[in-house]
C-alpha cells in the first residue's frame, strides 16, 4: 500500500503534454483576465495616459497578464503592474459582511494603440 505515491500518468496524457496541449494545471487566457474595471478613474487614465485596468485572477502574474492581453486584444503592452485590491468591511441591516477583494492589473500601451472595451 503506497501512501505517498502520486497518481500515475497514462500514455494519452503524456502524449498531450509532448504536443504542448493545455493540461488542467496550465492557465487559459480567458481565466486570467476576468473583466475590464470600468470606473471614472480608469476611463480618465485610458483617455489621457493610455492605461487600461482589468480585474485579474488571484494567481495572475505580470507575465500571464501580458500574454493574455497579447492573445485576447492583439496589442503588445509596454508595461503591466499587478496590485492587490483589499477586501472591505460593510454593514447592512446590522449584519457585518465583507466585499470580495481580489487583484487588478494596470496595462500600459504605446501611444496610438487602444483596447476596445464594450
Amino acid at each position: 500500500m503506497a501512501l505517498f505515491g502520486g497518481k500515475k500518468k497514462n500514455d494519452e496524457s503524456m502524449a498531450l503534454e509532448a504536443k504542448g496541449a493545455h493540461t488542467p494545471t496550465s492557465f487559459m487566457h480567458a481565466d486570467v483576465i476576468l473583466k475590464p474595471r470600468i470606473t471614472e478613474k480608469s476611463h480618465g487614465m485610458s483617455e489621457n495616459n493610455n492605461v487600461f485596468i482589468f480585474d485579474v485572477a488571484m494567481g495572475a502574474t505580470k507575465g500571464k497578464v501580458m500574454s493574455a492581453i497579447k492573445e485576447l486584444y492583439k496589442v503588445i503592452p509596454v508595461k503591466v503592474s499587478v496590485v492587490p485590491v483589499p477586501r472591505k468591511r460593510r454593514v447592512s441591516r446590522g449584519k457585518v459582511g465583507y466585499t470580495g477583494g481580489g487583484r487588478k492589473a494596470y496595462v500600459y500601451l504605446k501611444k496610438g494603440e487602444k483596447i476596445e472595451v464594450a
